[in-house]
Protein backbone atom coordinates (compact mmCIF):
# COMPACT_ATOMS: atom_id res chain seq x y z
CA UNK A 1 0.00 0.00 0.00
CA UNK A 2 2.33 2.70 0.93
CA UNK A 3 6.35 2.58 -1.06
CA UNK A 4 8.84 2.51 2.06
CA UNK A 5 12.21 3.99 0.29
CA UNK A 6 16.07 3.17 1.77
CA UNK A 7 15.60 7.33 1.86
CA UNK A 8 15.32 10.40 0.30
CA UNK A 9 18.71 9.61 -2.38
CA UNK A 10 17.94 6.36 -3.09
CA UNK A 11 14.37 5.77 -4.78
CA UNK A 12 13.97 2.21 -4.93
CA UNK A 13 11.17 0.85 -3.67
CA UNK A 14 12.48 -1.73 -0.61
CA UNK A 15 8.96 -3.07 0.95
CA UNK A 16 5.67 -1.60 2.07
CA UNK A 17 3.67 -0.48 4.95
CA UNK A 18 0.05 -2.02 4.51
CA UNK A 19 -2.26 -0.29 6.35
CA UNK A 20 -2.70 3.24 7.96
CA UNK A 21 -2.78 1.46 11.23
CA UNK A 22 0.26 -0.58 10.67
CA UNK A 23 2.16 3.19 10.09
CA UNK A 24 1.44 4.33 13.21
CA UNK A 25 2.42 1.46 14.80
CA UNK A 26 5.44 1.63 13.18
CA UNK A 27 5.72 5.32 13.62
CA UNK A 28 4.98 4.21 17.66
CA UNK A 29 7.90 1.86 17.51
CA UNK A 30 10.53 3.02 20.02
CA UNK A 31 12.64 -0.19 19.04
CA UNK A 32 13.43 0.83 15.61
CA UNK A 33 17.09 1.30 14.91
CA UNK A 34 16.67 4.58 13.84
CA UNK A 35 15.34 6.42 16.58
CA UNK A 36 17.88 7.16 18.38
CA UNK A 37 19.32 9.21 15.26
CA UNK A 38 15.88 10.97 15.18
CA UNK A 39 15.80 12.04 18.63
CA UNK A 40 19.48 13.56 17.71
CA UNK A 41 18.58 15.26 14.90
CA UNK A 42 15.81 16.59 17.24
CA UNK A 43 18.53 18.71 18.92
CA UNK A 44 20.38 19.80 16.82
CA UNK A 45 19.54 23.23 14.40
CA UNK A 46 17.93 22.67 11.55
CA UNK A 47 20.39 24.48 9.68
CA UNK A 48 23.48 22.73 10.92
CA UNK A 49 25.24 20.31 7.92
CA UNK A 50 24.63 17.14 10.99
CA UNK A 51 21.18 17.50 10.68
CA UNK A 52 20.94 17.53 7.00
CA UNK A 53 23.70 14.51 6.85
CA UNK A 54 21.06 12.54 9.57
CA UNK A 55 17.71 13.15 7.62
CA UNK A 56 19.09 12.10 4.22
CA UNK A 57 19.84 8.68 5.57
CA UNK A 58 16.57 7.96 7.61
CA UNK A 59 14.14 5.33 6.06
CA UNK A 60 11.48 7.17 3.90
CA UNK A 61 7.69 6.28 2.79
CA UNK A 62 5.40 7.60 -0.46
CA UNK A 63 1.73 8.07 0.91
CA UNK A 64 -0.44 9.47 -1.91
CA UNK A 65 0.71 6.53 -4.92
CA UNK A 66 1.75 3.10 -5.72
CA UNK A 67 4.51 3.11 -8.21
CA UNK A 68 5.06 1.07 -11.05
CA UNK A 69 8.62 -0.65 -11.47
CA UNK A 70 9.05 -0.41 -8.08
CA UNK A 71 10.58 3.07 -7.95
CA UNK A 72 9.13 6.30 -7.29
CA UNK A 73 8.89 9.29 -9.39
CA UNK A 74 5.72 11.03 -11.17
CA UNK A 75 5.77 8.99 -14.05
CA UNK A 76 5.73 5.48 -12.46
CA UNK A 77 2.55 7.30 -10.09
CA UNK A 78 0.18 4.24 -11.37
CA UNK A 79 -2.46 3.82 -8.62
CA UNK A 80 -4.16 6.29 -5.45
CA UNK A 81 -3.82 4.73 -2.13
CA UNK A 82 -6.77 6.37 -1.06
CA UNK A 83 -5.29 8.82 1.04
CA UNK A 84 -3.13 11.66 0.59
CA UNK A 85 -0.36 12.97 2.55
CA UNK A 86 -0.16 17.12 3.62
CA UNK A 87 2.33 18.33 6.15
CA UNK A 88 2.59 21.82 8.60
CA UNK A 89 5.84 22.91 9.52
CA UNK A 90 7.09 25.47 12.35
CA UNK A 91 3.93 24.16 14.21
CA UNK A 92 4.70 22.66 18.04
CA UNK A 93 0.65 22.18 18.51
CA UNK A 94 -1.83 21.57 16.54
CA UNK A 95 -4.45 23.72 16.73
CA UNK A 96 -6.40 22.33 13.27
CA UNK A 97 -10.13 21.04 12.68
CA UNK A 98 -9.27 17.02 12.60
CA UNK A 99 -13.02 16.40 11.17
CA UNK A 100 -11.06 14.76 8.03
CA UNK A 101 -7.67 13.51 9.50
CA UNK A 102 -7.19 9.78 9.82
CA UNK A 103 -3.36 9.98 10.94
CA UNK A 104 -1.50 12.77 12.65
CA UNK A 105 2.16 12.72 13.91
CA UNK A 106 5.60 14.89 14.60
CA UNK A 107 7.80 15.29 11.90
CA UNK A 108 10.94 13.82 11.83
CA UNK A 109 12.69 17.43 12.98
CA UNK A 110 9.70 17.85 16.27
CA UNK A 111 8.98 20.71 14.49
CA UNK A 112 5.39 20.37 13.07
CA UNK A 113 3.06 17.78 11.45
CA UNK A 114 2.95 15.13 9.19
CA UNK A 115 -1.19 14.41 8.31
CA UNK A 116 -3.07 11.73 6.53
CA UNK A 117 -6.71 12.36 4.52
CA UNK A 118 -8.65 9.54 3.37
CA UNK A 119 -9.78 10.37 -0.47
CA UNK A 120 -11.91 8.94 -2.87
CA UNK A 121 -12.04 9.33 -7.18
CA UNK A 122 -8.39 10.87 -6.90
CA UNK A 123 -7.49 11.55 -10.36
CA UNK A 124 -4.20 12.00 -11.31
CA UNK A 125 -4.22 14.85 -13.99
CA UNK A 126 -5.86 16.85 -11.63
CA UNK A 127 -3.76 15.80 -8.43
CA UNK A 128 -2.27 19.68 -8.11
CA UNK A 129 -5.60 20.75 -8.42
CA UNK A 130 -7.40 18.42 -5.91
CA UNK A 131 -4.31 18.70 -3.55
CA UNK A 132 -4.87 22.58 -3.18
CA UNK A 133 -8.83 22.00 -3.01
CA UNK A 134 -8.23 20.12 -0.43
CA UNK A 135 -5.96 21.94 1.72
CA UNK A 136 -8.55 24.99 1.21
CA UNK A 137 -11.00 22.27 2.90
CA UNK A 138 -8.77 21.25 5.99
CA UNK A 139 -7.64 25.01 6.93
CA UNK A 140 -4.25 24.53 7.28
CA UNK A 141 -1.04 26.04 5.44
CA UNK A 142 -0.52 25.21 1.62
CA UNK A 143 3.11 23.56 1.43
CA UNK A 144 3.87 24.18 -2.47
CA UNK A 145 6.35 21.65 -2.18
CA UNK A 146 4.32 18.64 -1.21
CA UNK A 147 1.39 18.59 -3.80
CA UNK A 148 3.13 16.31 -5.94
CA UNK A 149 1.73 12.90 -6.10
CA UNK A 150 5.15 11.03 -5.78
CA UNK A 151 6.42 13.23 -2.68
CA UNK A 152 8.67 11.65 -0.29
CA UNK A 153 8.32 11.41 3.38
CA UNK A 154 11.11 10.65 5.81
CA UNK A 155 9.32 8.67 8.78
CA UNK A 156 9.80 9.77 12.16
CA UNK A 157 9.01 8.78 15.43
CA UNK A 158 6.52 9.52 17.94
CA UNK A 159 4.95 8.08 20.82
CA UNK A 160 1.76 9.85 20.62
CA UNK A 161 0.90 9.34 17.21
CA UNK A 162 -2.82 10.09 16.47
CA UNK A 163 -5.14 7.52 14.28
CA UNK A 164 -8.77 8.33 14.09
CA UNK A 165 -10.25 5.14 11.30
CA UNK A 166 -13.44 6.84 10.96
CA UNK A 167 -12.69 10.61 9.95
CA UNK A 168 -14.54 11.55 7.35
CA UNK A 169 -13.41 10.70 3.62
CA UNK A 170 -13.29 13.48 1.26
CA UNK A 171 -14.78 12.82 -2.29
CA UNK A 172 -13.80 14.14 -5.32
CA UNK A 173 -15.97 12.87 -8.04
CA UNK A 174 -18.09 16.15 -8.09
CA UNK A 175 -14.22 18.06 -8.09
CA UNK A 176 -12.93 16.41 -10.92
CA UNK A 177 -16.20 16.39 -13.16
CA UNK A 178 -16.63 20.18 -12.57
CA UNK A 179 -12.90 21.32 -12.70
CA UNK A 180 -12.41 22.85 -16.61
CA UNK A 181 -8.60 22.39 -16.69
CA UNK A 182 -8.20 24.15 -13.56
CA UNK A 183 -6.27 27.26 -13.96
CA UNK A 184 -2.56 27.13 -12.64
CA UNK A 185 -2.09 31.29 -12.81
CA UNK A 186 -3.86 34.09 -12.50
CA UNK A 187 -4.71 35.83 -15.98
CA UNK A 188 -1.87 39.37 -15.67
CA UNK A 189 -3.57 42.23 -17.01
CA UNK A 190 -1.96 42.01 -20.14
CA UNK A 191 -3.03 38.20 -20.82
CA UNK A 192 -4.45 37.81 -24.42
CA UNK A 193 -6.67 35.18 -22.77
CA UNK A 194 -10.25 35.10 -24.04
CA UNK A 195 -11.30 31.46 -22.55
CA UNK A 196 -13.63 30.46 -20.33
CA UNK A 197 -11.56 29.02 -17.65
CA UNK A 198 -12.23 27.57 -14.03
CA UNK A 199 -14.55 25.54 -12.50
CA UNK A 200 -18.12 24.65 -14.20
CA UNK A 201 -20.56 24.73 -11.59
CA UNK A 202 -24.53 24.17 -12.91
CA UNK A 203 -23.48 24.21 -16.39
CA UNK A 204 -21.64 27.31 -16.26
CA UNK A 205 -18.06 28.48 -16.06
CA UNK A 206 -15.65 31.10 -14.10
CA UNK A 207 -14.60 33.54 -16.03
CA UNK A 208 -12.19 36.14 -16.02
CA UNK A 209 -13.61 38.81 -18.70
CA UNK A 210 -16.83 39.63 -19.98
CA UNK A 211 -14.83 40.33 -23.83
CA UNK A 212 -17.18 38.42 -25.15
CA UNK A 213 -20.76 39.80 -23.66
CA UNK A 214 -19.20 43.01 -24.88
CA UNK A 215 -18.80 42.07 -28.69
CA UNK A 216 -21.91 40.92 -28.98
CA UNK A 217 -23.47 44.43 -28.90
CA UNK A 218 -21.02 45.43 -31.15
CA UNK A 219 -21.89 46.07 -34.68
CA UNK A 220 -18.63 44.51 -36.82
CA UNK A 221 -17.68 41.91 -38.85
CA UNK A 222 -14.32 40.23 -39.28
CA UNK A 223 -12.32 41.27 -42.26
CA UNK A 224 -10.91 38.13 -44.67
CA UNK A 225 -8.10 37.23 -42.54
CA UNK A 226 -9.97 37.14 -39.38
CA UNK A 227 -9.96 39.79 -37.46
CA UNK A 228 -11.54 43.62 -37.48
CA UNK A 229 -9.33 46.18 -35.70
CA UNK A 230 -11.63 48.59 -33.85
CA UNK A 231 -8.73 51.54 -34.06
CA UNK A 232 -8.55 54.31 -31.41
CA UNK A 233 -11.96 53.76 -30.48
CA UNK A 234 -11.14 50.56 -28.21
CA UNK A 235 -13.18 48.10 -26.66
CA UNK A 236 -13.61 48.60 -23.27
CA UNK A 237 -14.92 45.54 -21.47
CA UNK A 238 -13.78 44.11 -17.38
CA UNK A 239 -10.85 41.42 -17.01
CA UNK A 240 -9.85 40.28 -13.91
CA UNK A 241 -6.49 40.19 -13.06
CA UNK A 242 -3.49 39.67 -10.92
CA UNK A 243 -0.64 42.24 -10.42
CA UNK A 244 2.70 41.94 -11.33
CA UNK A 245 4.17 42.76 -8.06
CA UNK A 246 3.01 41.62 -4.77
CA UNK A 247 0.44 43.26 -2.68
CA UNK A 248 1.21 44.99 0.48
CA UNK A 249 -0.10 44.66 3.76
CA UNK A 250 -1.88 48.39 3.80
CA UNK A 251 -3.64 47.15 0.72
CA UNK A 252 -4.64 43.77 0.66
CA UNK A 253 -8.22 43.46 1.63
CA UNK A 254 -9.01 46.38 -0.74
CA UNK A 255 -7.17 44.09 -3.91
CA UNK A 256 -8.96 41.15 -2.52
CA UNK A 257 -12.38 43.03 -2.43
CA UNK A 258 -12.30 45.01 -6.31
CA UNK A 259 -10.87 41.31 -7.72
CA UNK A 260 -13.62 39.80 -5.72
CA UNK A 261 -16.54 42.68 -7.17
CA UNK A 262 -14.74 41.92 -10.51
CA UNK A 263 -14.86 38.28 -10.47
CA UNK A 264 -18.60 37.84 -9.39
CA UNK A 265 -19.96 40.38 -11.55
CA UNK A 266 -19.16 38.54 -14.58
CA UNK A 267 -20.04 34.75 -12.89
CA UNK A 268 -23.22 36.42 -11.28
CA UNK A 269 -24.34 32.06 -11.45
CA UNK A 270 -20.94 30.84 -9.87
CA UNK A 271 -21.23 28.82 -6.87
CA UNK A 272 -20.32 30.36 -3.26
CA UNK A 273 -17.47 27.30 -3.11
CA UNK A 274 -16.12 28.06 -6.33
CA UNK A 275 -16.04 31.80 -6.02
CA UNK A 276 -14.00 31.79 -2.97
CA UNK A 277 -11.76 29.70 -3.92
CA UNK A 278 -10.47 32.00 -6.41
CA UNK A 279 -10.06 34.58 -3.74
CA UNK A 280 -8.02 32.38 -1.66
CA UNK A 281 -5.91 31.67 -4.67
CA UNK A 282 -5.54 35.41 -5.16
CA UNK A 283 -4.72 35.56 -1.70
CA UNK A 284 -1.94 33.22 -0.91
CA UNK A 285 -0.29 34.16 -4.44
CA UNK A 286 -0.67 38.15 -4.96
CA UNK A 287 -0.53 39.12 -1.05
CA UNK A 288 2.44 39.31 1.88
CA UNK A 289 2.08 38.45 4.02
CA UNK A 290 -1.78 36.43 3.13
CA UNK A 291 -4.81 37.64 4.91
CA UNK A 292 -6.16 35.04 7.61
CA UNK A 293 -8.54 32.75 6.33
CA UNK A 294 -11.48 33.93 8.09
CA UNK A 295 -10.88 37.65 6.58
CA UNK A 296 -11.57 36.10 3.01
CA UNK A 297 -14.38 34.25 4.25
CA UNK A 298 -15.77 37.28 5.15
CA UNK A 299 -15.32 39.02 1.94
CA UNK A 300 -16.19 36.33 -0.10
CA UNK A 301 -19.38 36.07 2.01
CA UNK A 302 -19.95 39.38 1.89
CA UNK A 303 -19.65 40.20 -1.90
CA UNK A 304 -20.95 36.99 -3.04
CA UNK A 305 -24.63 37.94 -1.38
CA UNK A 306 -24.21 40.85 -3.69
CA UNK A 307 -24.63 38.65 -6.85
CA UNK A 308 -26.89 39.82 -9.76
CA UNK A 309 -26.32 43.01 -8.33
CA UNK A 310 -22.74 44.16 -9.38
CA UNK A 311 -22.19 45.68 -12.36
CA UNK A 312 -19.13 44.74 -14.10
CA UNK A 313 -16.53 48.22 -14.30
CA UNK A 314 -14.68 48.73 -17.60
CA UNK A 315 -10.86 48.20 -16.83
CA UNK A 316 -9.74 46.98 -19.55
CA UNK A 317 -9.22 47.96 -23.26
CA UNK A 318 -8.90 45.49 -26.40
CA UNK A 319 -8.05 47.26 -29.96
CA UNK A 320 -7.77 43.75 -32.10
CA UNK A 321 -10.08 40.83 -31.75
CA UNK A 322 -9.94 37.65 -33.61
CA UNK A 323 -12.59 35.05 -34.54
CA UNK A 324 -12.57 31.52 -33.64
CA UNK A 325 -10.11 30.60 -36.44
CA UNK A 326 -7.27 32.67 -35.21
CA UNK A 327 -6.16 30.40 -32.22
CA UNK A 328 -2.78 30.66 -31.37
CA UNK A 329 -0.55 33.25 -29.93
CA UNK A 330 2.01 33.61 -33.06
CA UNK A 331 -0.44 34.39 -35.30
CA UNK A 332 -2.71 36.77 -33.28
CA UNK A 333 1.00 38.70 -32.84
CA UNK A 334 2.06 38.40 -36.66
CA UNK A 335 -1.67 40.55 -37.20
CA UNK A 336 -0.31 42.81 -34.33
CA UNK A 337 3.02 43.45 -35.73
CA UNK A 338 1.45 43.87 -39.11
CA UNK A 339 -0.95 46.22 -38.27
CA UNK A 340 0.92 48.47 -35.91
CA UNK A 341 4.24 48.74 -38.12
CA UNK A 342 1.56 49.80 -40.64
CA UNK A 343 0.60 52.09 -38.72
CA UNK A 344 4.24 53.26 -37.57
CA UNK A 345 4.81 53.47 -41.38
CA UNK A 346 2.25 55.92 -41.85
CA UNK A 347 3.00 58.01 -39.17
CA UNK A 348 6.26 58.36 -40.33
CA UNK A 349 5.61 59.14 -43.89
CA UNK A 350 3.06 61.81 -43.21
CA UNK A 351 4.98 63.41 -40.79
CA UNK A 352 7.74 64.05 -43.59
CA UNK A 353 4.55 65.14 -45.86
CA UNK A 354 4.02 67.88 -43.15
CA UNK A 355 7.63 68.79 -42.87
CA UNK A 356 7.84 69.10 -46.66
CA UNK A 357 4.81 71.08 -47.14
CA UNK A 358 5.56 73.54 -44.30
CA UNK A 359 9.03 73.82 -45.56
CA UNK A 360 11.03 76.81 -44.75
CA UNK A 361 12.75 77.27 -48.32
CA UNK A 362 14.57 81.01 -47.25
CA UNK A 363 16.54 78.70 -43.98
CA UNK A 364 16.77 75.25 -46.27
CA UNK A 365 16.23 76.95 -50.57
CA UNK A 366 16.93 73.03 -51.16
CA UNK A 367 15.63 69.78 -50.17
CA UNK A 368 18.50 67.46 -49.48
CA UNK A 369 18.04 63.70 -47.67
CA UNK A 370 20.45 65.16 -45.31
CA UNK A 371 18.61 68.14 -44.47
CA UNK A 372 15.42 66.61 -44.58
CA UNK A 373 17.27 64.50 -41.80
CA UNK A 374 18.22 67.17 -40.03
CA UNK A 375 14.68 69.42 -40.20
CA UNK A 376 12.19 66.28 -39.51
CA UNK A 377 14.31 64.29 -36.44
CA UNK A 378 13.39 61.36 -38.68
CA UNK A 379 16.25 58.53 -38.71
CA UNK A 380 18.50 57.83 -42.42
CA UNK A 381 16.67 54.70 -43.01
CA UNK A 382 13.36 56.62 -42.95
CA UNK A 383 13.91 59.57 -45.40
CA UNK A 384 16.00 56.85 -47.53
CA UNK A 385 12.80 55.05 -48.01
CA UNK A 386 9.87 57.70 -48.39
CA UNK A 387 12.09 60.13 -49.99
CA UNK A 388 10.83 60.03 -53.34
CA UNK A 389 7.35 59.20 -52.25
CA UNK A 390 7.15 62.08 -50.05
CA UNK A 391 8.31 64.51 -52.48
CA UNK A 392 5.42 63.64 -55.09
CA UNK A 393 3.07 63.27 -52.85
CA UNK A 394 3.78 67.29 -51.62
CA UNK A 395 3.93 68.08 -55.46
CA UNK A 396 0.41 66.54 -55.59
CA UNK A 397 -0.63 67.87 -53.16
CA UNK A 398 0.29 71.39 -53.85
CA UNK A 399 -1.16 71.01 -57.37
CA UNK A 400 -4.75 70.26 -56.05
CA UNK A 401 -4.70 73.06 -54.04
CA UNK A 402 -3.56 75.01 -56.62
CA UNK A 403 -6.40 73.99 -58.96
CA UNK A 404 -8.76 74.48 -56.19
CA UNK A 405 -7.86 78.06 -55.87
CA UNK A 406 -8.13 79.13 -59.39
CA UNK A 407 -11.65 77.10 -59.60
CA UNK A 408 -12.69 79.48 -56.89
Amino acid sequence: MFSVIQNVKNRNVIGQINSVAGFIEHLKDAKRVEVPQILKLREIDKKNKEYQAIKVELPSICFNYIFKNNYVNTENADESTGYLYFDIDGEKDFNYDTTYITALWKSVGGNGFGLLVKVRNLVKENFKESYEHIVDILGIPYDKSCNDCSRVNIISFDAEAYYNENAVEIDLLEFNTTVVHAVKKLPHFNSNKNKNLGYSLNGGNIRFNNLSDVLEEKDFEFNKEGYYDFGKEKVEYCKCFAPRKIVPEGLRNQRVSSYAYCLISINPDAGFTNFKRYLQKYNTKCCNPPLEWEEIDHIATKIYNLRGNVNPRNNAKRRIVYSDEIKTLPEKQRINGRILGNERAEKAFNSLVDCVMNWEYDKYPKITQKILRLVSGRCKNTVEKYYRSVLNTVKRLKADSLKNEVGE
